[in-house]
Formats: structure tokens, sequence, C-alpha cells
């Protein structure tokens, strides 16, 4: 896989990030969360050069409300 293909898939993520005004933000917050690291994880897999904190930065994981 390839740069283009990391991104496009950071932004997939990045846009359903949950919305903080969600009554079950936190828990919505901790599923997002597992679902970057998860998909990161296998991304690395594909291409040992692969970025994680790229990507999570890229995918709104540090956009998240700390629950």
């Amino acid at each position: 896989m390839s740069r283009k293909h990391f991104q496009a898939i950071a932004y997939a993520l990045k846009s359903n990030e949950p919305n903080v005004n969600s009554e079950h933000y936190e828990r919505e917050a901790e599923l997002f969360r597992n679902i970057v690291l998860a998909i990161g994880g296998a991304c690395k897999s594909f291409n040992p050069r692969f970025n994680s904190v790229r990507f999570e930065r890229a995918a709104g994981l540090e956009s998240l409300r700390n629950p």
C-alpha cells in the first residue's frame, strides 16, 4: 500500500469522528480510537515504513477530547 492509500483511509476515518455533543461521546470516542489504532496496525503490516503517529493525527485522534 502506498501513501495515497493511507491518506484516503485516514480521511475516511476523520470524516467519521464522534460528535463532541453526542450524549454517548465517551463510548464513541473510545470505539473510534480502537478502530483507528487497529487499522493503523494493519497498515503497518503492509508497509514497515508506515508512520503510525502521522496516521493517527490525520485520522483525528489528536482532536478527541480525553474521556
